[in-house]
């Protein structure tokens, strides 16, 4: 399968680099560089590249920092797209890992799979599914494999060179 991850708030701890500098707008390639990876991010993208394709999809501006934080902390090894879009439901995916609600509210109205990684800011942003961490976002992804997902695959567009 293909998998869409978001990188602020999945894959990078934006709040670390955010209490870093006192209130900066996080997304500032100042500010993001210095993001921590959020805890199990790496190696549950180790483990789940081995049989699907990851790609990442970041609502942040185009710009080198958020390739070479991907590549500083490991995971430009295990991923193998980055786009940059406000609108991540036209990257062509499976499944959808995204903490922004409005991001999630997106790929649900065009039918897609889509699962919320929980926060306090997303605790009321409608999600079929859930995870609390990676550890459960690895599980949901093994127990989707072996049907537990409903994934409708005339809603997935083009979705080529998936594992």
């Amino acid at each position: 399968m293909k998998l869409g991850i978001d990188v602020d708030g999945v894959l990078a701890a934006y709040q670390t680099a955010y209490d870093i500098h006192g209130g900066l707008e996080w997304w500032k390639p100042e500010v993001y560089i210095e993001a921590e990876p959020v805890k199990g991010a790496l190696d549950a993208v180790r483990e789940l590249s081995t049989q699907h394709k990851l790609v990442a999809i970041t609502a942040r501006a185009e710009h080198p920092a958020t390739n070479q934080w991907l590549n500083e902390h490991g995971f430009g090894s295990y991923i193998s797209e980055l786009h940059h879009t406000k609108q991540k439901w036209n990257v062509p995916c499976h499944i959808y890992l995204d903490d922004g609600a409005q991001f999630l509210n997106g790929i649900y109205e065009r039918g897609l799979v889509g699962v919320r990684y929980r926060y306090p800011h997303n605790a009321n942003a409608f999600a079929k599914y859930s995870v609390n961490d990676w550890t459960e976002f690895v599980a949901l992804i093994r127990s989707g494999v072996r049907g537990k997902l409903r994934i409708n695959p005339r809603k997935i567009r083009s979705v080529t060179n998936a594992r």
